[in-house]
């Protein structure tokens, strides 16, 4: 049964057994609506419905945004060309999927602007252009849709479509990040940190990581933890530390489960426990994080919590090497590669 709020200025629609009486968006009436009385507008937002929820059924997801779009709802247009783009409860058919971009953004509607602009920068269904593309992105990032102003921050920060300006990609992500986007939020605090098209503020950066984590962002959260272990910008902390490597490693964030596992090797923040370090250094190992390959690579060679295995260690170690590591990092695993491979030879020569 479907079911309509009697505001309209709500507009919600749901599609359920149970029966509705009251609005969960603004508490109103909730009534029963045929399907050959709903309007178009009404079509987008049942099929907004299905696609938020958990149980999604794609094919319906497809269906209400194709009557929408039928109708002339430029809400379905666009999102119909998503379910083309995605193959969402239909074939994917590119080329269709940018035609109803277009159609929906020559016609002003702001995100099919920006999904166009996607699709001109990427090839999707058309000739890749990256010029026209930042054409695409400027035009609704200066409506203030928050996707474009990421994408534009990126062409600019990386040079795709018009000439690099780190400064422009800068005021761009901070815009899109003054919207509370988590992941806006993580690179404007990266652009404080590392002085990318800002001046240096490492008070600024932790400000920012905080936001995105709070966002839900695995890497914010990873970052203001890392903050709180370094104290860069913030006093360091090792309660809120711990805290914030565990929500992001909960998120399977490589970095993080890596930290954690720091931690507990070395008891800061929470009780020592080399099992426990270990299978850390394992689970992001197994995500081909270089940090976790190091640190299992360690555990091996020194018969920490594992027994001691020179071949597995070495093992390890290149894999890590073949991954192109920082310099830093690449200095500590060549430098465990010739001790292991040093002591796996005196084991030779006393056999």
């Amino acid at each position: 049964m479907i079911y309509a709020c009697r505001d309209g200025k709500c507009g919600y629609v749901a599609e359920t057994e149970a029966q509705m009486q009251r609005c969960p968006e603004c508490g109103g009436r909730m009534e029963p609506i045929a399907e050959k009385e709903m309007s178009a507008v009404q079509w987008s937002q049942l099929g907004y419905y299905w696609a938020g929820r958990d149980d999604a059924d794609r094919n319906r997801i497809y269906e209400c945004f194709r009557r929408a779009a039928y109708m002339g709802d430029l809400w379905g247009i666009n999102n119909l060309g998503w379910c083309l783009e995605n193959g969402v409860g239909t074939d994917k058919d590119e080329k269709t999927a940018a035609w109803l971009y277009r159609q929906a953004a020559e016609q002003g509607y702001t995100p099919a602007v920006c999904n166009y602009g996607y699709c001109l920068q990427n090839g999707i269904g058309v000739r890749e252009d990256g010029k026209k593309a930042v054409e695409q992105f400027r035009q609704a990032a200066d409506n203030g849709y928050l996707r474009a102003q990421v994408l534009l921050a990126f062409c600019y920060h990386e040079g795709k479509g018009i000439d690099a300006d780190k400064k422009k990609a800068f005021e761009w992500m901070q815009r899109a990040a003054g919207q509370g986007n988590p992941l806006a939020c993580l690179y404007t605090g990266k652009c404080y940190e590392e002085g990318d098209g800002v001046e240096k503020n490492p008070s600024e950066a932790a400000g920012y990581y905080q936001i995105a984590a709070y966002g839900g962002d695995p890497q914010g959260q990873y970052r203001i933890g890392y903050c709180y272990d370094r104290g860069i910008g913030v006093p360091r902390d090792e309660r809120r530390m711990i805290y914030w490597y565990k929500k992001a490693a909960e998120q399977r964030f490589p970095k993080a489960i890596d930290r954690l596992g720091v931690c507990y090797e070395t008891g800061r923040g929470v009780e020592r426990d080399r099992e426990q370090a270990y299978e850390l250094y394992r689970m992001a190992a197994n995500e081909k994080d270089e940090g976790g390959l190091y640190h299992l690579a360690l555990c091996y060679a020194g018969g920490k919590a594992v027994k001691t295995d020179y071949r597995k260690a070495k093992t390890i170690c290149r894999q890590a090497l073949g991954q192109k590591p920082d310099r830093n990092l690449k200095r500590k695993l060549e430098l465990l590669l010739e001790e292991v491979e040093r002591c796996e030879e005196e084991e030779r020569k006393k056999v």
